[in-house]
């Protein structure tokens, strides 16, 4: 059984209290973020979703309304590639150094 706001990709979705004022927001993709849209989760009371609430916060949907447009495409292909921090040593495949 999964746990309300967590799917097969992680958690997506977060309940988070923020001076008095309950929102569901979308879940930070860094770590450093509870929330997509900046919330810090150590300084705000995060919790899980109840069933069938919704993303509530505009500033997450903004940031989503804005972005949902870009395709992989549009990124540097070192970005888009399966190794997405290579080290400052590493080489490309196939290719040799000088």
């Amino acid at each position: 059984m999964r746990h309300r706001g967590v799917t097969s990709r992680g958690l997506m979705w977060v309940a988070i209290e923020c001076e008095g004022v309950r929102k569901i927001h979308a879940a930070g993709i860094d770590g450093n973020y509870a929330s997509l849209c900046g919330l810090d989760g150590e300084e705000n009371r995060v919790s899980l979703p109840k069933r069938g609430e919704k993303i509530d916060c505009p500033q997450c949907f903004a940031i989503w309304n804005e972005t949902r447009y870009y395709r992989p495409g549009d990124f540097a292909p070192e970005l888009t590639s399966t190794q997405i921090n290579p080290s400052p040593d590493s080489k490309p495949e196939g290719k040799e150094q000088d």
